[in-house]
């Protein structure tokens, strides 16, 4: 029952446990991300760049509900600017930045952390999952 209902609870060798549970690839905190967009995307007009691994994305956009994120290579910077350009504003979905998602905090935006999503085995600091609204300078 555990395999089925919590299966970060179970014991694993730590590469499987990495692999399976806390590395991207689990698609942990973007099941939750994603259905959860709707509290936290206030532009309707204003797109979700997901900013991870185009597979990441796509397996996201599963769950998705009413917001589906826009898919692109990460860290996806030119999705980013061209939103910046045509909205004045962009949303932000990071995977595990800097290494693979964009580092908002390094580009020239005003940038506000909205929701925190962490992995199992992640706190709030250090979660690997982050939604962020980018608003043009």
């Amino acid at each position: 029952m555990i395999a089925y209902g919590t299966p970060s609870d179970l014991p694993l060798p730590a590469d499987v446990r990495y692999e399976h549970i806390a590395a991207h690839p689990s698609g942990y905190g973007l099941r939750e991300a994603v259905r959860s967009l709707g509290d936290w995307v206030t532009r309707p007009n204003v797109p979700v760049i997901a900013s991870m691994f185009p597979d990441s994305c796509r397996r996201a956009n599963f769950e998705a509900q009413a917001i589906r994120l826009v898919c692109t290579d990460a860290p996806g910077i030119e999705a980013i600017n061209t939103s910046l350009r045509e909205h004045g504003a962009v949303y932000v979905l990071t995977d595990t930045a800097p290494l693979i998602g964009v580092d908002v905090t390094a580009l020239t935006t005003r940038a506000s952390q909205l929701a925190i999503f962490p992995r199992p085995g992640e706190t709030e600091a250090d979660a690997s999952v982050v939604l962020w609204e980018l608003v043009a300078p």
